[in-house]
């Protein structure tokens, strides 16, 4: 090279380095001096006008030698007021010069010192900074252009700050402390594989919060790790950010995380995200709006092991919970508290809920190695029952080891718990998820029955006073489809003092000092229950019987109400199958029961001790039987068996029965109701064979084959006090009784030594009347059956007919006592040795029952009733004969002289009854002999009988003394009028009657004539006894012969005007008799009387010419002074013209008549002369009878 060219390469080089150093310092002085004032001026401006607020920067400086900016005090005010937005005391960057060929800024270091942001949360939901969030969104988008590269190194954030007040929620958070490191942020090529390991460190509220991590954000697999710490980060402060509202509230709550998460996208598969670390809550407490506490849990522990959450897995490493407390209370509405915390559910919420899950949706699976609850505490209270229910559970330990919800996964579970009142409950399980399996073991004891009152008090009507229980059972349950198999095993349970009492009352209905089952089977899905044994001693019930004819035990269980607005689709609904029970063993021992009823007006109580019942293979099963006994004591002395087979479908029981010694004196009372009896002693006995069944079509059928006795009967009138009815035995044997046949078939009846006691009271009334108490009082209360059954009634009733056979019925030693204290003096009689027997006793058709009962009167008068019934046949027949002979009449003294007005003073009754009845009509003979009855003194008695008993009775004697009565009555028996005794009854007072008012019609009764026995009749004007007069004198005279002690007056009347004219004809043929009585003298054939003499037709006008012509009254003469000779009619007319009758010829012929009369009476010779009276009447003229003229004698009896 020249010395020019190396002048000039040096003056160049120079030159340049002039240049250089001159742009050098340019570029110093500007950036040192004039840059940092511009970006002041222009950063100020150009920040203000953009964020719509004052901005502020103290100072600028710049280093044009290293590229390094640093701004001093930036300050940031709100739009409105001097509070700050943002501040910082310096942001530095340092530029690298690698920006230039990295097509990108490259930073290499950032730093924000002490940066400060205070943010508010407006009352109208906007921030402090919407207006910013706002002109971004109104700005233009710019199309896509290509990713702005960068890299930015050394990014930190030093000692920051953060102010957040939030005005709706009435908080305000803080932030302090806060420490940003980045270490590298890069999306230049060149840096992509290089590491951000960012830290983050502040205090939040007070709260440490730490977070290390590495992210590679911009390569392909966008891998990023983070590690979070953060220790005692107070829960309530953000719960007031939650995005849905929130219905409780948290006191407290701490929680703290170890937790690190990685994710990786993977190109060959799906991405992960990685979750590990530990997460806990301290000293959580939930109320609820009102600010009552819900829960607390001192600690909640999550071990989180390697869970990938992109898979939808979680893997839970340990789970603790210690001494959590939950206080649930089930308010009045029914709802739990903790549901009202518990936000909506939305539809959509509801929508995804219902939606079934597709195939493709992987399913979550959760792990869980170990999950331990210790020492936790629930109080629960329930306000929506009647009496609010309170407990509290405790000691509650849970304990689950290697959970999995993946298919066929089996973890283990186990619990215990006690409750307040030292109940205690174990559970010992494993199960599955899928499938849906859980099986194990539970076991409850000292369960308080009455501590859970207020859960069934609404649907039984008894309360538990006292009653503990125990449970314990292997249970399965599995899910199958839409069914589920669960059924519980080896299942025993224990109940110990049980005391129950009907609700209000204080008498146990119940008592049950311990009773247990044992392996047990309870198949839900089957609907089958097996008891492998059932056993119970020493219990005690109470069954009463109200005063509504309803039981105390019969409604513990009230009807429920069917549920409002059933549709009818729902009442159409099928019946769920039955259950199906088997009993295997029944051991109930030393029972006892008492009964009681109150609805008699005195209350009956029975006891029944020492009850045994064994059963063996007891079944609902259709067809199936079983073995069951029952044995007991009833009262003092008596016992009951009762042994055999039954069955619950069809429903029957074929049993051996044994009834022993049995009191019936404690039934009293239903005696009582009914009659007024008193039980004094009876025992009832039995032994056989009941078979029964039933069905809803046939309804009850029942037989029983065997034996009964009631024996050493008593009872006792309660009005008198006096003995009633009583026998030793009343035996049936070889009975056979059916039910509805009303199948009655008894081989043998006998009764024997009984005795009965009739009785007429002071006040006239029978005693059997008063035995019976009165209908009235009896429908006082009348009981009503259902409707239904009236209409459906037993279906059996109706189809056959009744069969009612007593073989032989036999009767020893009978006494029936009869005494009347109407009459004064009393009356009594015995009725003795009543024996007999009745054989063939059937309500068939065409057969008879032989009858041959007999008696004493007395103890000598014989009674005998012989013959055949059959009163059990609807057409009832009877053909029987009656004797009684030789009773005594004077013991019957005070009857006749309260009735009759006399004593009786000697006398012997006999009768003969025969009484025939077929197609309900009666034939009756009641002979009746009363020998040599006689009548004593007088007796003044106000209800004697005036008529003439003695006439009477002397009427009806015959000459032996002998009263021969016979009766007999016919009627129909079904003729509600129609009654035998009230007949007879009135035909004797007839018979009484009759001989007062009309004794001479008793004896034409007795010898014929009738009523025309009381008087004779004669011819107008004569006293002559006629033809027929004297056939009717004859009659007379054998009667009065016949009945020695009637006396007879006779007394005779005449007709005045007919007697009179007749009286006149008497004499006038009597004048013309006196013609003719001449002539026979003459002729010396006189006859005795006048009266005799008869005069033919044809000499009638000769004694007539001849008596006119002597009579002395003046005739009619001729011209020549004689007597002119008349026509026969002129001659007879001034006869009876010229005879005169007085009244003293009238008086005369009554007495004639009556001489004529005794004369007749007399000269037969059978009535005695002291016998007949001659009576002179106070009249001539006698009273009216319908029958008989007045020209006549009129007879009394006396």
């Amino acid at each position: 090279m020249t010395f020019r060219e190396r002048a000039r390469s040096r003056i160049f080089q120079k030159r340049t380095l002039a240049i250089a150093c001159s742009a050098l310092v340019l570029f110093a002085l500007i950036g040192f001096f004039l840059l940092p004032l511009v970006l002041k001026s222009i950063l100020t401006g150009k920040l203000s006008a953009h964020l719509h607020r004052p901005v502020s920067i103290r100072a600028i400086t710049f280093n044009p030698l290293t590229l390094s900016l640093s701004i001093r005090g930036i300050a940031i005010r709100e739009r409105t007021g001097n509070e700050t937005f943002f501040s910082c005391d310096e942001l530095y960057l340092n530029l690298q010069s690698l920006s230039l060929i990295k097509g990108g800024p490259v930073i290499r270091e950032v730093r924000l010192v002490r940066p400060y942001v205070h943010i508010v949360h407006n009352d109208d939901g906007t921030y402090s900074f919407s207006d910013l969030l706002e002109a971004e969104k109104d700005g233009t988008r710019h199309a896509a252009q290509k990713p702005f590269r960068f890299s930015l190194n050394n990014i930190s954030l030093l000692s920051g700050s953060i102010d957040f007040r939030d005005s709706p929620k009435k908080r305000t958070h803080t932030v302090r402390g806060l420490t940003v490191s980045i270490p590298f942020i890069s999306n230049l090529p060149y840096y992509v594989e290089s590491y951000v390991e960012p830290r983050l460190e502040a205090v939040v509220n007070g709260n440490t919060l730490s977070l290390k991590g590495k992210t590679k954000p911009f390569a392909g697999s966008r891998e990023t790790t983070l590690a979070f710490k953060a220790d005692g980060i107070s829960i309530p402060s953000y719960l007031a950010y939650s995005p849905v509202p929130l219905k409780f509230k948290m006191p407290s709550g701490l929680l703290d995380m170890n937790i690190g998460i990685s994710f990786v996208q993977h190109k060959d598969k799906a991405p992960t995200l990685s979750l590990q670390g530990e997460l806990g809550c301290r000293e959580v407490r939930i109320t609820d709006i009102r600010e009552r506490p819900l829960f607390y849990v001192p600690l909640v522990s999550l071990g989180i092991g390697s869970s990938d959450l992109m898979a939808k897995k979680l893997h839970l490493s340990k789970v603790v919970v210690r001494s959590p407390e939950a206080i649930l209370v089930r308010e009045k509405t029914g709802k739990l508290n903790i549901r009202q915390i518990l936000p909506e559910e939305s539809a959509a919420t509801r929508a995804a809920t219902a939606r079934p899950s597709s195939p493709e949706e992987a399913s979550f699976v959760l792990d869980i190695d170990q999950a331990r609850l210790t020492g936790g505490k629930i109080t629960f209270s329930d306000l929506l029952t009647d009496k609010p229910f309170k407990t509290t559970l405790e000691h509650i330990e849970v304990s689950l080891d290697h959970f999995s919800n993946e298919k066929e996964k089996t973890a283990a579970l186990s619990a215990s718990l006690q409750s307040d009142t030292k109940e205690a409950v174990t559970l010992a399980a494993t199960f599955s998820v899928n499938p849906a399996v859980v099986q194990g073991n539970f076991e409850i004891m000292q369960i308080g029955l009455k501590k859970y009152t207020p859960y069934y008090r609404d649907l039984v009507s008894f309360d538990i006073a006292e009653g503990e229980a125990g449970l314990a059972s292997a249970f399965f349950a599995a899910r199958k489809g839409d069914e589920y198999d669960l059924h519980l095993s080896g299942l025993a349970s224990t109940v110990r003092s049980l005391k129950v009492r009907k609700r209000d009352e204080q008498e146990y209905f119940l008592s049950i000092p311990s009773a247990s089952i044992r392996e047990t089977w309870i198949d839900f899905g089957k609907r089958e229950l097996i008891v492998g044994g059932f056993s119970s001693r020493k219990g005690r019930v109470v069954v009463t019987r109200l005063k509504d004819g309803g039981l105390n035990v019969q409604n513990l269980v009230p009807p429920s109400p069917g549920p409002a607005g059933s549709s009818p689709e729902t009442t159409r609904r099928a019946p769920a199958r039955k259950w199906l029970y088997d009993m295997r063993n029944i051991a109930i021992d030393d029972y006892t029961i008492e009964a009681e009823d109150l609805a008699p007006a005195d209350p009956v109580t029975l006891s029944v001790e020492r009850v045994r019942i064994r059963g063996n293979s007891i079944s609902n099963r259709r067809g199936s039987r079983g073995r069951a006994s029952l044995s007991c004591s009833v009262g003092n002395k008596g016992s009951f068996s009762a042994s055999g087979t039954v069955g619950l479908d069809p429903l029957s029981a074929s049993l051996k029965l044994a009834a022993k010694g049995i009191d019936i004196t404690p039934l009293q009372p239903y005696m009582a109701e009914r009659a007024n009896l008193y039980l004094i002693e009876g025992n009832f006995s039995a032994e056989g064979r009941l078979s029964a069944s039933y069905a809803e079509k046939e309804g009850v059928k029942a037989t029983y084959f065997g034996e009964a006795m009631l024996s050493n009967f008593a009872s006792v009138d309660t009005i008198h006090a006096d003995d009633f009815l009583k026998w030793e035995t009343l035996h049936f044997a070889r009975m056979e009784v059916s039910y509805p046949f009303t199948l009655v078939k008894i081989d043998e009846t006998s009764l024997s030594n009984f005795y009965s006691r009739i009785a007429i009271n002071p006040d006239g009334t029978l005693n059997l009347q008063e035995i019976l108490r009165k209908e009235e009082a009896l429908q006082e209360a009348p009981v009503t059956e259902p409707a239904e059954r009236r209409e459906s009634g037993n279906p059996g009733m109706t189809s056959r007919k009744s069969m009612v056979s007593l073989n032989k019925v036999t009767l020893q030693g009978g006494a029936l006592h009869f005494s009347d204290r109407f009459v004064k003096p009393g009356y009594s009689t015995n009725l003795t040795e009543i024996g007999g027997r009745v054989s063939g006793l059937s309500s068939e058709d065409g057969t008879f029952a032989d009858v041959d009962v007999r008696g004493k009167l007395d103890n000598y008068a014989p009674l005998q009733i012989s013959g055949r019934i059959n009163p059990l046949r609807e057409d009832l027949f009877v053909d029987l004969k009656a004797d009684f002979r030789d009773m005594d009449l004077s013991t019957v003294t005070p009857y006749s002289g309260r009735h009759l007005g006399y004593t009786i003073q000697k006398g012997k009754l006999a009768f003969s009854l025969q009484y025939f009845i077929v197609k309900k009509r009666l034939e009756s003979q009641n002979n009746i002999f009363l020998d040599q009855l006689t009548f004593g003194e007088k007796v003044e008695s106000s209800e004697a009988t005036e008529l003439p008993v003695k006439l009477a009775i002397a009427l009806l004697k015959n000459r032996k003394g002998e009263i021969s009565l016979d009766l007999p009555v016919t009627g129909q028996i079904d003729d509600p009028k129609f009654k035998v005794g009230r007949i007879i009854l009135k035909m004797l007072m007839n018979l009484l009657a009759k001989a007062a008012t009309s004794p001479f019609s008793l004896l034409g009764a007795l010898f014929g004539g009738g009523e025309e026995l009381s008087a004779l009749e004669f011819d107008y004007g004569s006293s002559g006894i006629t033809e027929a007069g004297a056939k009717k004198l004859d009659t007379l005279v054998r009667a009065l012969s016949e009945r020695p002690a009637v006396n007879l007056e006779i007394g005779g009347y005449v007709e005045s005007e007919k007697d009179r004219e007749g009286l006149r004809h008497y004499l006038f043929n009597k004048k013309l008799k006196a013609q003719k009585l001449k002539e026979m003298v003459r002729k010396g054939d006189a006859p005795l009387s006048v009266d005799d003499i008869m005069i033919e037709p044809a000499e009638r006008p000769v004694y007539l010419k001849m008596a006119y012509r002597e009579e002395k009254f003046p005739k009619p003469r001729n011209f020549i002074g004689m007597v002119k000779d008349l026509p026969a009619p002129e001659m007879e007319k001034l006869m009876l013209t010229h005879i005169k009758i007085t009244d003293e010829d009238l008086r005369q012929l009554a007495a004639d008549r009556a001489l004529k009369v005794r004369d007749y009476l007399l000269k037969s010779g059978a009535i005695e002369q002291k016998r007949i009276f001659l009576i002179t009447p106070k009249s001539l003229l006698p009273e009216k009878k319908k029958t008989m003229r007045d020209s006549r004698v009129d007879f009394t009896l006396k």
